[in-house]
């Protein structure tokens, strides 16, 4: 996982970020993109477990790039329970203005759009 620092320095590239927990989800995630052949348009990172989203999307406004961003897709594990998996997503993305999903997979219509997988 990349320090808060180095968040705010490095820049968005792709027009889709996809945000993983940790470095499993990112190897898997990485390999079935690029298996499909999404690699040019979909960037994956680690977003350092649960208790790390907030931490991270504190400063992804302010990435050089940021602007060019289309979707915003943040993964995460169910952990038994899957409705508060979704809402803690959910409020962790309201917390820093980013669209809330309605339900795992919908994405919103704010810009960047955004959507929550759970697993």
């Amino acid at each position: 996982m990349l320090g808060e620092d180095a968040l705010v320095l490095t820049a968005i590239e792709k027009p889709i970020l996809l945000l993983v927990e940790g470095r499993d989800d990112r190897m898997l995630f990485s390999g079935l993109l690029q298996h499909l052949g999404r690699t040019q348009e979909v960037a994956v990172e680690e977003y350092g477990g649960k208790a790390g989203l907030r931490g991270y999307l504190d400063p992804l406004r302010i990435r050089g790039g940021f602007e060019s961003l289309q979707a915003l897709v943040v993964v995460r594990d169910a952990d038994n329970d899957c409705k508060t998996a979704l809402q803690s997503v959910r409020d962790a993305l309201d917390q820093y203005g980013f669209g809330r999903p309605v339900e795992p997979l919908a994405f919103t219509a704010a810009s960047p759009r955004v959507a929550a997988i759970i697993i």
